[in-house]
């Protein structure tokens, strides 16, 4: 191994990386079958309303502002709030929302691909242990190069590979697919509780008015349930009292 390393020393144009360990979920869902679909959705939004690329955001635990009277896109984390609700104010601003596939955003989300990576590598390559080992010296040091670091990252011509890289803009996800098995030969990670709307439209019409019947029939379920199990209750206190009165009764004979 000394002289691979010596090797690569003496010839710095070659480069070298580190095997990454991939989380089972993310390679389930790494290949064409899973992911397809997904791309396939983002086209037709593409063609149907010709999306500004400078009103694409990609949204991962942060808010945004937009421009009003435009038409925008917005893909967001898988793990985002449950409550049509919210996503029929982002149908009104005209803005859609398509959310990830879960465990797929190592592949296909902008800020992963491209813009945190960037990120940590300016950190590592301009960062500068300090002479003491304190944490405030460790802290001091990190935050020389934070600014620098964030200048990098937010110039447009990484944001633009971000999204080119993730294949997110229109009919640009072949790059992306080609690199992928056609399909995983292990299962697909379970489905979350509640209504599945993993890697799909949630401003979509047709899925907020299925989506709401399904959370109307739960609420139902759930009275029922709690009208059930107050009249068990009532029940057995009835039983419990008329027990109770006839030992009563009995005791005063």
């Amino acid at each position: 191994m000394s002289a691979t390393y010596g090797f690569v020393k003496l010839h710095p144009e070659l480069k070298t990386g580190t095997p990454k360990n991939l989380d089972i979920n993310r390679l389930v869902v790494s290949c064409r079958s899973v992911l397809k679909p997904w791309y396939i959705t983002l086209d037709e939004l593409h063609e149907k309303f010709h999306y500004n690329p400078a009103l694409m955001i990609n949204v991962d635990e942060s808010s945004t502002r937009f421009p009003a009277d435009s038409k925008q896109l917005v893909v967001h984390t898988a793990d985002t709030k449950a409550d049509p609700a919210i996503w029929r104010e982002f149908q009104k601003q005209l803005v859609d929302v398509s959310t990830f596939v879960p465990h797929s955003t190592h592949l296909n989300q902008p800020l992963d691909r491209v813009v945190f990576a960037v990120f940590k590598s300016e950190l590592t390559n301009k960062f500068e242990a300090p002479s003491s080992s304190s944490s405030s010296s460790k802290r001091s040091a990190i935050s020389d190069v934070l600014p620098q670091a964030i200048h990098t990252v937010l110039c447009p011509s990484v944001i633009q590979k971000a999204f080119i890289c993730s294949g997110v803009l229109h009919n640009s996800s072949g790059p992306v697919l080609l690199k992928l098995p056609e399909s995983s030969i292990y299962p697909l990670p379970s489905r979350r509780n509640g209504y599945n709307f993993d890697g799909k439209v949630i401003t979509d019409e047709n899925l907020l008015e299925k989506w709401e019947n399904h959370l109307k029939m739960n609420i139902e379920r759930k009275n029922e349930m709690d009208e059930k199990e107050k009249d068990e209750v009532k029940t057995v206190v009835d039983e419990k009292k008329k027990k109770k009165k006839k030992i009563s009764s009995c005791e005063k004979r």
